[in-house]
């Protein structure tokens, strides 16, 4: 038995015992507040109320970028290291090149901010557009292409890119 005859079980004790429990509770939800507000927020999208009302405009866009009949095909082919040549080819309906594009992208971890990169592709004929790349970490990233014709956009590419070590 915890209490003897010795020490009796008073209300003063059960007053401390009470205010020892949940003062350790306070504490815990302390800690875990603290960590709660000190590390990543959970934000993967900047802007994504503004970028839900514009659902419908998005949507637009995919019907515009689908009625052109436009394929386009990615691939990062790894040079040395970290770095690589990314070449992007559009393609028309018929399977011929397309050529004039202004095309750019991004390059961004999923799990981890701050690493994205930018990249401006440069025509290489036949509907192909490459960029050499150096991306600071191996794994997983989110390629998005946008193509323009006449400033405005045309096409758009998502892609999920897994880069190794050779």
């Amino acid at each position: 038995m915890i209490w003897s005859d010795k020490r009796p079980f008073t209300g003063r004790s059960a007053l401390f015992m009470l205010i020892g429990f949940f003062g350790l509770i306070v504490a815990v939800n302390g800690v875990f507040v603290f960590f709660a507000m000190t590390s990543w927020s959970g934000l993967s999208t900047d802007g994504a109320y503004r970028k839900g009302l514009a659902y419908n405009e998005q949507l637009a866009a995919a019907a515009s970028q689908k009625s052109r009949g436009w394929s386009a095909f990615a691939h990062f082919a790894p040079t040395e290291g970290r770095k690589g040549r990314m070449v992007v080819a559009f393609k028309d309906r018929a399977g011929h090149g397309i050529e004039r594009l202004e095309v750019s992208g991004t390059l961004a971890r999923p799990a981890q901010s701050g690493l994205d990169r930018t990249i401006t592709l440069i025509g290489a004929g036949d509907g192909a557009y490459g960029a050499d790349v150096e991306v600071p970490l191996y794994g997983v990233w989110n390629m998005t292409i946008i193509a323009r014709r006449d400033g405005a956009p045309a096409y758009r590419l998502e892609q999920r890119l897994w880069l190794e070590p050779r």
